[in-house]
């Protein structure tokens, strides 16, 4: 059985596409570094 090669170039751009988009959503979501809370000393939260 013979593969389409049109098929096969189809799906690699929509595969790539999926692929880059998934990137780009989990890029945007994680959290930055100047929005973490900053570090406390004693590592206790009540002070």
């Amino acid at each position: 059985m013979d593969a389409n090669p049109l098929f096969l170039i189809e799906l690699l751009v929509f595969s790539g596409a999926a692929l880059a988009w998934g990137v780009y959503e989990y890029w945007s979501v994680r959290p930055k570094k100047e929005d973490s809370p900053p570090p406390d000393d004693a590592g206790h939260p009540e002070g």
